[in-house]
């Protein structure tokens, strides 16, 4: 069966950003996934799902302890390479991460991407 794994808005702080004002300050992120996967109709564990609790376990306790990283891009790519090799039923990717904070103006600044596994293989 075709299952989307719906994630929104992990919220984290980690030193994020090009501009002066960021280096070395921790700031908000929300991230967001959503992940298509085929799966038993009728899982009876979660090797048969989709765990989302490793996603988890990536965004609130790694990333925070990571050195300065400077572009919301390389985030998103880590996160399809984190996700394709820890859970090989899924075949597509989704991933939001955004920045609530940057400007008062702005409700929230981030970058999408979508990419099925072959795609990123053939990165």
């Amino acid at each position: 069966m075709h299952w989307e794994l719906i994630i929104d808005d992990i919220e984290t702080k980690m030193c994020i950003g090009i501009c002066d004002a960021e280096q070395d300050v921790p700031q908000r992120i929300l991230v967001s996934a959503r992940m298509w996967a085929d799966c038993p109709a009728r899982p009876t564990s979660i090797d048969e799902c989709i765990d989302y609790g490793l996603l988890h376990e990536l965004v609130v306790k790694q990333w925070p302890a990571r050195p300065q990283t400077q572009l919301l891009e390389t985030l998103a790519m880590e996160l399809f390479e984190y996700i394709f090799a820890h859970s090989p039923a899924i075949q597509k990717v989704s991933v939001t991460i955004t920045k609530p904070d940057v400007f008062a103006e702005i409700k929230q600044v981030g970058v999408n991407a979508t990419l099925t596994r072959q795609e990123f293989k053939a990165l």
